[in-house]
């Protein structure tokens, strides 16, 4: 038999200690896991405590900083995994989520850095922000077709994540979601998506390719900075704007197709894009902003569509880049035989 310890207040049976956890009541009478006790190497949750009553959650910090944790299993009656819920469990290998589960809260697995597999399930809707946050060993992760959103952070600093699938129920992709995925090579994005918001695939340096979907309307600041292997960009003609710092520091990228759709670039949207030879503007682009293709030192040409430039663009939109401008450019038989114009 375990051990079992009962902690009353004000007659009531508010908390209670069996084996290795610590059980706490919710006010409709049903046990939440509040902690732990030693240093376990395996648990199992229960789904029942030892007073009979149902297990439906991991509170926030239950398991947090239990370095020598490896496997856990957790019950189908469990509904929710806490913020911080396994904080730094540095030793955890892999988990398996029970369909019970319904969301992942803020911070629940991070600096899980053995993590190398997770099964999220079809019951999980949302991904809180830093969920999975510098989970370093974690290889791949597949998003199921019940989530709809993954908020700020959530898988920062996943160096090892080589792929991403996205379903199409995703909605919303938080900022900086998965910036810092070093190993991060291929993504499957959802065609939901409207937007890709502030360096959600920054600094992801093994990243040669993606394929943005036609559901996406703007691409916000710094959403493929610093990214150095990815070399061509296709924008779909449903994005209206080009955020500032977007693709600066893509020092591979060698050509970007802008479609007609897109009406701003906003400042430093192409910094530091060396390998950059060529680029053509269409005649929806009202706004430029200051440096967009600041030290773009192979910039040859730039096509653009409008006979003049345009009052929005800013004066020093090329800044130290001196390519051919050709304007009035709107047919690709026009773009031969290129001349220095006045910019």
């Amino acid at each position: 038999m375990g051990k079992k310890i009962c902690l009353e207040r004000e007659d009531k049976i508010d908390e209670s200690v069996y084996e290795t956890l610590v059980f706490s009541l919710t006010k409709s009478g049903e046990a939440e896991v509040k902690g732990h006790i030693g240093n376990p190497t395996s648990i199992a949750i229960p789904p029942f405590d030892q007073e009979g009553r149902k297990v439906i959650g991991i509170k926030a910090m239950a398991f947090s900083h239990c370095s020598s944790l490896e496997t856990i299993s957790i019950p189908s009656s469990v509904e929710f995994i806490g913020e911080n819920a396994f904080w730094a469990c540095a030793s955890l290998k892999s988990i398996e989520i029970p369909d019970s589960v319904t969301s992942i809260a803020r911070c629940a697995f991070w600096w899980c850095e053995s993590l190398e597999s997770i099964n999220i399930p079809n019951s999980v809707t949302s991904i809180g922000e830093f969920a999975f946050c510098g989970c370093s060993s974690l290889k791949e992760i597949k998003i199921p077709t019940s989530v709809i959103s993954i908020d700020s952070v959530a898988f920062m600093g996943c160096t090892s994540l080589e792929s991403i699938e996205i379903s199409d129920s995703v909605t919303s992709i938080g900022p900086g979601a998965f910036t810092r995925c070093t190993s991060l090579k291929t993504i499957k994005m959802s065609s939901s998506v409207t937007s890709i918001g502030r360096e959600t695939f920054a600094y992801c340096s093994s990243l040669k390719t993606i394929k943005i979907p036609d559901s996406v309307v703007s691409i916000d600041h710094g959403a493929f900075c610093s990214c150095p292997s990815l070399k061509s960009i296709k924008i779909p003609g449903s994005v209206t704007s080009i955020g500032r710092r977007s693709f600066s520091h893509c020092t591979s990228l060698e050509s970007v197709e802008i479609p007609s759709s897109v009406t701003s670039i906003e400042l430093l949207a192409f910094f530091d894009c060396p390998s950059l030879k060529s680029i053509s503007v269409p005649d929806s682009v009202e706004c430029i902003g200051r440096a967009a293709f600041m030290r773009c030192r192979s910039l040859e040409v730039v096509y653009c569509e409008s006979p003049s430039k345009p009052s929005g663009w800013n004066e020093k939109w090329l800044w130290d880049s001196t390519p051919n401008v050709r304007w009035g450019c709107k047919n690709p038989e026009e773009k031969t035989g290129v001349r220095k114009t006045t910019i």
